[in-house]
């Protein structure tokens, strides 16, 4: 009896079964996984679809960047010459540069702020529904209608940003804060900011939703403070939801495009072009150039990628899967990889731990001056939380209020700065 058919198969343990499958089929099971044979049947249609979609429009500009080509008519085949090209221009350099800028800083803002934002909410409870709902409003906002709405908010003459500002005695006349050399990347990262912050902060507060509350009552029992329990509770509980908010804002960021183009353009004097920006505008005049500015942000695309494919469907394997990849080529080659992570990681955390009973130590003056435990420690307790909600909701909604309130303003109170934040008479004409 053939050894693989159904009746013979059924009788044997899954040790058994894994002894009779070929070293082939045994490698093919390692990549695809266990259920290879079946599910690529399943999987046909996605493959054609995404094979249309997808690979072949990729495919085709990756054949374009090779090449030398000037209009809608592909060129002759050069090779390397567009990407040795590329890597000779400092204004390429210079691109790369501002993207890793704007990237690093927009994501480590963005969660920051998202953080503090989700653990506000997650403290409220039910009533948290409505400050998430207001939280949200940015996300749903078309991107012509963001870049529009912060020209206007920071424009040097009408903007409501500079009109506060001079009401408020810190400058004598409206500041470019899009034209300055040196607050237009900032102004571009805020503006990115103020649109990420509602998505990191959603996913955040669902990895808050999905960690024990039994998990924090047993650390305060054995004497825990709220900085311990956040750092070994919290934390670790959101590494999953972290890590998606993290990858997504980083690819997002990393590839944006019509924001800045239309904030600024890629100026001024350049502190603003991207890569993307630089590719549009490469390949208005050299296809095969432009094309080829493009993919390369492909490499740091694909690595973002994989991991976030990685980290979505992170699972526990099984036994007999374990036994089928834990000895494969790929294990080996990441082996050194995660070895390196895991010294690494005791060292930060025992430099953690260090840092952690300094912080312990130092604060707890602080709070004995300030009254922790009395009744104005409570209220201060209670009031903090407050005003830092409060201030997200602000910056969050501050565009939406100057866009209402400008709604309803004639002309005349527009031009003559009469009644900045405040229509004086409402009218819709």
């Amino acid at each position: 009896m053939d050894w693989r058919s159904p009746s013979f198969t059924t009788r044997l343990s899954p040790v058994e079964r894994w002894r009779h499958v070929t070293p082939l089929e045994r490698r093919l099971r390692a990549v695809l996984g266990a259920d290879f044979a079946t599910a690529y049947l399943f999987m046909l249609p996605t493959f054609v679809i995404m094979g249309g979609l997808i690979a072949y429009p990729f495919a085709r500009a990756t054949y374009i960047s090779f090449t030398h080509t000037v209009s809608q008519e592909i060129g002759p085949f050069v090779g390397l010459a567009n990407y040795r090209a590329l890597w000779a221009d400092r204004f390429f350099r210079e691109s790369l540069a501002v993207t890793a800028h704007y990237t690093v800083w927009s994501v480590a803002v963005s969660l920051t702020a998202s953080l503090l934002a989700a653990l506000l909410i997650h403290r409220m409870g039910t009533r948290g529904g409505l400050v998430a709902a207001l939280v949200l409003l940015p996300w749903v906002m078309p991107e012509i209608v963001r870049a529009i709405t912060w020209r206007a908010l920071l424009d040097p003459l009408y903007g409501g940003v500079n009109r506060v500002l001079i009401g408020a005695g810190l400058i004598e006349r409206g500041f470019p804060f899009f034209g300055s050399l040196a607050t237009a990347l900032p102004s571009v990262i805020l503006v990115n900011v103020w649109q990420r912050i509602p998505f990191a902060t959603v996913t955040l507060l669902a990895g808050l939703k999905g960690i024990d509350g039994e998990l924090y009552e047993a650390a305060s029992i054995d004497g825990a403070g709220a900085w311990r329990r956040f750092l070994h509770i919290t934390l670790p509980g959101l590494r999953h939801a972290a890590m998606v908010a993290f990858l997504l804002c980083a690819i997002w960021s990393f590839n944006e495009f019509s924001l800045i183009f239309l904030l600024t353009g890629g100026g001024p004097m350049n502190v603003t072009k991207v890569y993307s920006v630089l590719a549009y505008q490469l390949a208005r005049r050299q296809m095969g150039k432009g094309v080829a500015v493009a993919l390369s942000g492909a490499p740091v695309f694909v690595a973002l990628i994989a991991t976030l494919g990685r980290t979505i469907v992170n699972r526990e394997a099984s036994q007999t899967s374990a036994a089928a990849t834990g000895a494969g080529p790929l294990s080996r080659l990441t082996r050194p990889a995660r070895l390196l992570v895991a010294r690494v990681m005791r060292l930060l955390w025992a430099a953690h731990d260090l840092t952690e009973t300094a912080i312990t130590s130092a604060w707890d003056p602080v709070a004995r001056r300030l009254g922790a435990g009395t009744r104005r420690g409570r209220g201060v307790r209670r009031a903090a939380p407050a005003l830092l909600t409060l201030a997200v909701l602000a910056f969050e909604l501050a565009p939406f209020y100057w866009v209402l309130v400008t709604a309803f303003k004639s002309e005349l109170q527009i031009t003559l700065f009469e009644s900045v934040l405040w229509p004086r008479p409402w009218t819709t004409i």
